[in-house]
């Protein structure tokens, strides 16, 4: 993993602006020297005044996060002492925002997860907390399951002569919508066994391969909009739904 995103990840910035097809070319996010320096020695300033253990930045690299003590008083102390949060435990969102173009729009982002607890320890964990659990992150299927859907994208990229950027189009949580890449998407889902004939997702098949796998029924069912007339509009306009409201980013 890059510096660039561990510096991100620790401070919950994840780059979440994705690319529309290919029109977009926004550059990784960079950050000053000084801004590396700075996190860095709060992260290890707070480790040693904490006892935090050493694995707690990968843990946050995975997304993840305890909900013990020490590592709440980590995580304020490595906000407070970069200056990204008050000793209130107030997140500096404009201080944060002003690190990147402004065409990450990270400032919607930030202002999504503000806590109102009293305790400044809580409130910056709790903030941490919504954004890791609510910002969109990958899921990787099982093997198994991978070299299916990927198999399908394969052949249905040349049935339907579509832009071989499109797989890179999803992993990105995004959409185009040219009718080969409706069709791509179509072929895809009917070649892996997720659609039934009339267009329709197979919510409960496809739902099975994720481990939240109520969680996601929920999303997939909301995502049903009964468009049966047309069965590539049907799958496209689930799929566009899918990666508008999903709260992963499927990797394939």
């Amino acid at each position: 993993m890059s510096e660039n995103k561990t510096i991100l990840l620790v401070l919950f910035l994840f780059v979440l602006a994705y690319d529309v097809c290919t029109a977009d070319d926004r550059p990784e996010a960079t950050f000053r020297v000084d801004v590396y320096r700075n996190v860095y020695q709060a992260i290890y300033k707070c480790m040693s005044e904490t006892g935090v253990h050493p694995e707690v930045i990968q843990l946050i690299r995975d997304g993840t996060y305890e909900e013990d003590a020490v590592f709440k008083k980590f995580l304020y102390c490595a906000y407070v002492k970069s200056g990204y949060a008050t000793e209130d435990g107030d997140i500096k969102i404009d201080d944060v925002a002003k690190e990147f173009s402004p065409e990450y729009n990270i400032i919607t982002y930030l202002r999504n997860c503000i806590s109102s607890d009293s305790d400044p320890v809580e409130k910056v964990f709790k903030y941490f907390k919504c954004y890791q659990d609510t910002s969109p992150s990958k899921y990787v299927f099982s093997h198994e399951t991978t070299l299916k859907i990927r198999g399908a994208m394969s052949i249905c990229l040349a049935e339907t002569g579509a832009d071989p950027n499109s797989i890179e189009v999803i992993r990105q949580g995004k959409y185009c919508f040219d009718e080969p890449f409706k069709k791509f998407i179509h072929c895809s889902f009917s070649k892996s066994g997720y659609l039934h004939s009339d267009g329709s997702f197979n919510i409960c098949k496809a739902a099975a391969e994720f481990s939240d796998e109520e969680r996601m029924k929920k999303v997939m069912e909301k995502c049903d909009l009964k468009i049966r007339h047309n069965p590539v509009e049907t799958s496209f306009a689930f799929f566009k739904c899918f990666q508008d409201t999903s709260p992963v980013v499927l990797s394939v």
